[in-house]
């Protein structure tokens, strides 16, 4: 899971990460801040942004840090039409070669998957 420190600006928030976690190759918080599209923003302060903008935040800094194992719960939540178009190019084009795990409610969050796996299908049935 990932948080973001309210007090941090968007630069200072890309850059903390970064420092934190080796982003993949090519990457730098400028990159991020490009891939974002959040124009005018990079000096805000990260309290100040929407849901949807602070969902952008955590997923673009999920998916772009280099680990081999992806794992995103809920991803779409508070995202708009547009917002979910971003998040599923991103995963198109940064989640190659990488094992992800999607947790949702919404079956349009892992469309793009090629194995779905229904948790209710592993349930143990009730015995009377």
């Amino acid at each position: 899971y990932i948080e973001l420190i309210e007090e941090f600006t968007l630069e200072e928030a890309l850059k903390f990460h970064a420092g934190l976690k080796p982003l993949l190759p090519g990457f730098t918080p400028a990159r991020l801040y490009e891939l974002l599209a959040l124009p005018r923003t990079r000096a805000k302060e990260i309290r100040y942004f929407s849901s949807g903008m602070k969902q952008r935040v955590k997923i673009a800094l999920a998916v772009c840090s280099d680990t081999p194992v992806l794992l995103l719960d809920e991803p779409a939540t508070n995202l708009d039409t547009q917002g979910v178009a971003w998040y599923k190019e991103l995963i198109a084009a940064h989640a190659a070669d990488r094992l992800v795990v999607i947790a949702s409610n919404d079956p349009h969050d892992a469309e793009f998957c090629p194995i779905h796996l229904n948790i209710l299908d592993y349930k143990k049935s009730e015995r009377l």
